[in-house]
């Protein structure tokens, strides 16, 4: 858990979610967020899995 939050703060992608939550909300159609945290969720994870990977190689 302490490791994913590591990766969270250093991760600027998870600040620039904001703004795009912001106008999701403004607009009125959250789908747009939906589609873009599953999308976040997706690469974070990936990103966890090749780590993973690379410290048993």
């Amino acid at each position: 858990m302490k490791e994913l939050l590591k990766s969270l703060k250093q991760d600027w992608l998870i600040w620039s979610m904001v703004p795009v939550w912001l106008a999701s909300i403004i607009m009125h159609n959250i789908k747009i967020f939906q589609y873009y945290m599953g999308g976040m969720i997706v690469f974070l994870v990936g990103r966890i899995i090749v780590r993973r990977i690379r410290k048993i190689k």
